[in-house]
């Protein structure tokens, strides 16, 4: 389940890793990104991966990501997004639905703490225009905006 404003970077990471590993995998994608999805598993298929390995729905996020997340046949799921809705995929999948033989793994980014190090002998203007562009470009809506710095002394 990727965010709608990184379309797709973390789709095609958390797409694609499952499916290397040799899982089947059912992105629910962004109503915003829907045709970005689309046409990743369209290339794949394309580029030789079997139909029915990648897959992807769209529609009302809630109805969808509830339904999937409280499927006995969903294993493993990962978000990015909002805490609100991480929080709700955690209580979800933290509930062992009749005929589940497994306990459901999640993996949830909710706007983590990323940071940037500087170490010691940088270009400390090069550092310090790199920690700004990461923390204001795209005016800061990005899950891996820099929000903290860790500079050598």
């Amino acid at each position: 389940i990727p965010p709608w404003n990184f379309p797709f970077a973390i789709m095609a990471g958390t797409t694609l890793a499952p499916g290397v590993a040799g899982n089947t995998v059912l992105l629910k994608t962004a109503e915003e990104t829907v045709l970005t999805a689309y046409k990743m598993i369209e290339n794949l298929e394309e580029a030789g991966l079997t139909k029915g390995v990648g897959n992807f729905v769209s529609g009302d996020p809630k109805k969808i990501c509830d339904y999937l997340v409280d499927s006995v046949h969903t294993h493993f799921v990962t978000f990015t997004g909002s805490r609100a809705t991480g929080t709700r995929i955690y209580e979800r999948s933290a509930v062992v639905q009749e005929g589940q033989t497994f306990l459901k793994r999640v993996i949830a980014e909710m706007g983590g703490k990323d940071a940037i190090v500087v170490d010691e002998g940088v270009d400390t203007d090069l550092a310090a225009h790199s920690i700004v562009t990461s923390a204001f470009g795209f005016s800061g809506q990005k899950c891996s905006a820099c929000s903290r710095a860790i500079v050598h002394s």
